[in-house]
């Protein structure tokens, strides 16, 4: 009917494959709407919690689904911290998810819920099927009977009815890999503080604009880069800010003159900066999920590193 469009989330770097599709409602019909039953605007928090539940719910359900192979600790560490961060970012907790899953379990649509705190996925999803009709009537098909009723009277009691101030409040104890909301911004202040002093190391060397690098053909792609910029929004930076963590290294041994100096072989520039970005800078710079384990080791590459240079 034309009063929403489909729009899909993020492209994939694998062959640019669409991913995430979501059906998008303009402002304008959301206002419209809002003309026609102008009570929604006070909707009730138990209604909007069965929402926000639900989504929460079936966004992203294949990494939960039961494997025929068991997932290895990396893999369930990376999930059990992608939970987390989307639970904080709803503003739910454990104990919202809890009773609906354990309810889910008894039938044997999914396992019982383990928590985060488990070594193993916080649930898995046996019936995928079960798993989307049960959730359907239990928190949405409610919502529709409320929404749709001439008179908006009929009331939803939910289960668990928390505050955001209550969540706020509490103090969530989490399981030692998982990190919080303001851990992942520190050490992404701490990252970027490592990258300027990188930076700045370099350009002492060889210029603002590597004039003295010998690495000819990485030069020509950062000006390349650079040029693409300008074209774009316009302003321009040094040429080194075109550069990744890993064109670092490749400036610093392509010109092992300049910098053999400080150290003694030209592993300890390509292997730390390498793991770094590895560890920490691609799942930042991808939205992936960070674990204590990564940040640590990440942490540990960028204090040798910055011994050798400081």
């Amino acid at each position: 009917m034309g009063f929403c469009v489909r729009a899909h989330y993020y492209v994939s770097t694998r062959k640019g494959e669409l991913r995430g599709l979501h059906y998008v409602i303009s402002p304008e019909i959301q206002e419209r709407l809002l003309t026609v039953k102008p009570e929604l605007k006070g909707l009730e928090e138990s209604v909007k919690k069965r929402c926000i539940i639900f989504y929460f719910l079936t966004s992203r359900i294949p990494h939960l689904l039961k494997a025929s192979e068991p997932k290895n600790e990396e893999e369930i560490n990376l999930i059990r911290q992608e939970y987390w961060n989307r639970l904080e970012d709803m503003s739910l907790t454990e104990d919202d998810i809890k009773p609906i899953i354990d309810e889910m379990g008894k039938v044997g649509i999914t396992t019982e819920y383990r928590s985060l705190f488990s070594k193993e996925l916080p649930f898995e999803i046996i019936d995928e099927i079960g798993y989307r009709v049960y959730l359907k009537r239990k928190l949405i098909e409610p919502v529709f009977s409320y929404l749709f009723e001439e008179c908006g009277e009929r009331e939803i009691k939910s289960e668990i009815v928390e505050t955001k101030a209550v969540i706020e409040e509490r103090k969530v104890e989490l399981p030692p890999e998982i990190i919080s909301r303001e851990e992942r911004l520190s050490f992404f202040d701490e990252l970027g503080e490592f990258e300027r002093k990188v930076r700045d190391f370099i350009v002492s060397k060889l210029g603002k604009n590597l004039q003295r690098c010998k690495d000819k053909e990485l030069i020509d792609r950062l000006k390349k880069r650079k040029m693409e910029e300008e074209l774009l929004i316009g302003g321009s930076g040094d040429l080194i800010d075109y550069a990744t963590i890993e064109e670092y290294a490749r400036i610093i041994t392509s010109s092992w003159d300049v910098f053999q100096r400080y150290f003694d072989e030209k592993d300890e520039v390509m292997i730390p900066l390498k793991l770094i970005n590895i560890f920490a800078r691609r799942p930042l710079a991808h939205f992936r999920a960070l674990t204590r384990t990564r940040i640590k080791r990440a942490r540990e590459e960028m204090r040798k590193f910055l011994e050798k240079i400081e």
